[in-house]
């Protein structure tokens, strides 16, 4: 008999449970495992945690459920389903990318009631804390990263993770496949250190945000969810530019060894 194999991956300090379930297709379940194994190992923990934040079932299926828009000539495909407010199940069909996207769910919804976030943004290490760098698209939150780089490990290129606890407010690393697939990652927390609103400049500039409704209104742009903004997560932000107090303009132009220096002299 093909018993379950099961999986445990911590991703911003949530226990995420992947139950494989028995299935005649066993060559599917093997692809299933090595996906997981080949963009998720670096979220793996070993031992079976004391405490279960949400489980994703993968369970056979041999016709996935298709729907048709006549009009508009679209094909949908079902690719899983929510059973409670912390099980999800999934189908053997289902490719990394559609796992991805039901990480991106699972993360919301444990997000929404723990007091954290996932935001568009670049970021680094600094010593050990995590500057985080948000603007609109082509602001240069990638080319910031890169060229930092060169001095401070990169965490992220495209999104990352706020999460309060214990009165601090620490930055992990997202789940998400991104542009730049050299950046190494795993379930490890940073203190967040400070966040930086680009603007590209033809000089080099730091400037403290003193004024929280700009940055209120920057960040609800930045956010990385699921569905709408709703009210516990608008109070998750509300609460969270009132309390940190490191928000900076940076400006800057592409020179690697400018920013480099501009960045490690303003401790």
């Amino acid at each position: 008999m093909d018993a379950t194999k099961t999986i445990y991956l911590n991703i911003a300090g949530f226990n995420i449970k992947i139950n494989l379930k028995e299935t005649e297709f066993k060559y599917f379940k093997e692809i299933k495992i090595e996906e997981i194994k080949k963009y998720w190992s670096s979220f793996f923990i070993n031992n079976k945690p004391k405490k279960i934040d949400f489980t994703i079932n993968f369970v056979e299926r041999k016709n996935i459920e298709t729907i048709y828009q006549t009009k508009s000539k679209k094909s949908f495909i079902n690719f899983y389903q929510i059973k409670t407010n912390n099980i999800i199940n999934s189908y053997y069909q289902c490719g990394p990318i559609q796992f991805q996207i039901i990480l991106k769910q699972v993360l919301s919804e444990l997000l929404n009631l723990r007091q954290g976030m996932t935001v568009h943004c670049s970021a680094v290490r600094f010593e050990n804390k995590a500057y985080l760098f948000l603007g609109k698209p082509g602001a240069g939150k990638s080319t910031a990263m890169s060229l930092l780089s060169k001095k401070f490990s990169p965490l992220a290129d495209d999104s990352g993770i706020i999460k309060k606890e214990e009165n601090n407010y620490f930055f992990y690393q997202t789940p998400f496949l991104e542009k730049n697939s050299w950046i190494k990652k795993n379930n490890n927390k940073l203190y967040l250190g400070k966040i930086f609103f680009l603007r590209k400049k033809p000089y080099f500039k730091i400037e403290k945000i003193e004024n929280k409704d700009y940055v209120i209104e920057r960040m609800t742009k930045q956010l990385f969810s699921e569905k709408e903004l709703g009210k516990n997560q608008m109070k998750t932000l509300l609460r969270f530019v009132s309390q940190f107090n490191g928000f900076y303009f940076l400006s800057f132009a592409k020179d690697q060894n400018k920013l480099i220096k501009l960045i490690d002299f303003d401790k």
